[in-house]
């Protein structure tokens, strides 16, 4: 799920209006817009003046797009960000407040919602259907005006909502546990950074919100036990049950508030690996993907930092104790760090993986989608030669200081997708090359038996696409060789 899912139709397009007018210093082509969107001008200026209409209701008209003959031109007398801009959407949009209202309330109706909302019937029912799609891959449903699931879920789904959507002032009424961050910090060798407090701070405002239904009759199925079971002996768990016994009255129960804490600690990638022990689950399944990436490397001896292993070890612990996915990026965002990061061999790496995984551990239900952005980014992180490094020499007329200041920024550019590495052409590594890019037009490489890419300026987009496609056959001809 992400954020934008909250919006209508209109709206996402008047995001990316907004969007393309940011990402492009306040200017974009009115022609260009139109066909990106797949709008009619005569539509695109309705979207225009709804957003114009937004800007004069939030920024005091401060902010306006103008349309002159060729562009739209945004023009702003204060500082915002485009951040801004999408919480209005966010915090306006009917699905967003239907499912805050849902957190905030019992005992809700129809006459209730529809009026609290200044809607119809037939659009609260419309929009209801909406949000249970949005809802069910969290194992969650509205039913007879109720949201239904078990406390973990809902506690899980409500922390994700207001994490990635923003907190709003009501959440910052309900009383908590405000000396959880302080608890923690005293037990635990770490110190949380300004985005994990606020994670903690979310977390702790929920379940107190959800407290009363933290009772043993809702963690009585066999996989709340079974997870009790392997907790009892856990040192954050007992801690926190310790922490939570003054709340345990009436029918609450520390031991299950305990039991969601630790579920969540342990997701958010924070805890210290030595508190890990192996007999859960999710560590298992991390220390097979950490083995499994170091397979790719000649280096058998390097290790992992702790960025790495906790990237990996926390998303074990999310998709084990947690369904459903809320991402903390756009679609676009997400789509962005793929396109600039992925390769023939990290794709292929990832979804035997990901097959491994399910086959060896019989866990059918990982998010395929969430595993490679994740395997993704982290293989990106590691700067080890492997089985497939392509290495590349680099011919060129260029000057010296000049080439080595474009080789530095095109290594950049292969670090991000690729094993790969370029350096000045020799002739005695000559053999060692799996490509070499050249702008000398001259005959003496004819006879050269390597792959060879003649390149006008190396760093333009024509060229780096070009590059980009050589690598990915490289990479798999070396996978196929290899196996």
């Amino acid at each position: 799920m992400f954020k934008e899912n909250l919006l209508e139709i209109s709206e996402k397009i008047e995001i990316e209006i907004l969007k393309k007018l940011y990402l492009n210093n306040g200017t974009f082509s009115k022609y260009n817009l139109c066909l990106d969107l797949n709008i009619s001008f005569p539509t695109l200026k309705l979207y225009i003046k709804n957003i114009n209409l937004m800007f004069l209701k939030n920024y005091n008209n401060t902010i306006n797009i103008f349309i002159n003959k060729e562009n739209l031109i945004l023009k702003s007398k204060i500082d915002i960000s485009l951040d801004n801009f999408i919480s209005i959407y966010i915090e306006n949009s009917l699905k967003y407040k239907l499912l805050c209202l849902f957190f905030y309330y019992e005992n809700l109706n129809s006459i209730t919602l529809c009026k609290d909302l200044n809607i119809s019937l037939s659009t609260l029912n419309r929009k209801i259907k909406e949000c249970n799609k949005l809802l069910n891959e969290f194992k969650l449903e509205i039913k007879n005006f109720k949201l239904n699931g078990s406390p973990l879920q809902i506690s899980y789904f409500y922390y994700s909502f207001f994490r990635n959507c923003g907190v709003k002032k009501q959440l910052n009424d309900i009383p908590d546990n405000e000396n959880l961050i302080k608890f923690l910090e005293e037990i635990m060798p770490v110190d949380f950074t300004f985005s994990q407090n606020l994670s903690i701070f979310i977390w702790s405002k929920i379940i107190m919100k959800q407290k009363f239904k933290f009772t043993k009759k809702n963690f009585s199925d066999e996989f709340s036990l079974s997870n009790l079971d392997k907790f009892k002996n856990d040192i954050l768990f007992k801690n926190l049950e310790l922490f939570y016994l003054r709340f345990s009255l009436n029918k609450i129960n520390n031991k299950y508030l305990a039991y969601a804490t630790t579920c969540f600690l342990k997701s958010l990638g924070i805890l210290s690996f030595n508190n890990e022990t192996n007999k859960t689950f999710p560590c298992t399944v991390y220390k097979f993907i950490l083995s499994e990436i170091k397979s790719l490397f000649l280096n058998k001896d390097f290790k992992f930092n702790n960025t790495i292993k906790s990237n990996i070890l926390a998303f074990c612990n999310k998709q084990f104790y947690f369904k459903g996915i809320f991402y903390s990026i756009d679609q676009n965002t997400k789509d962005f760090y793929l396109n600039n990061h992925l390769s023939f061999l990290k794709e292929n790496f990832l979804i035997n993986l990901f097959e491994n995984i399910q086959k060896h551990f019989e866990w059918y239900d990982l998010d395929l989608e969430y595993f490679k952005l994740l395997i993704t980014l982290n293989l990106s992180y590691i700067n080890e030669e492997s089985n497939y490094t392509i290495k590349i020499g680099v011919l060129s007329k260029t000057e010296d200081l000049i080439l080595k200041i474009l080789l530095k920024d095109f290594n950049n550019f292969l670090k991000k997708r690729f094993n790969a590495t370029a350096e000045i052409f020799s002739k005695k590594n000559l053999y060692n090359y799996d490509l070499i890019i050249t702008n000398i037009h001259d005959h003496f490489l004819d006879d050269i038996n390597i792959p060879i890419y003649r390149f006008t300026y190396l760093g333009i987009k024509y060229d780096l696409d070009n590059i980009t496609k050589f690598l990915n056959i490289i990479e798999k001809e070396k996978v196929q060789n290899f196996k």
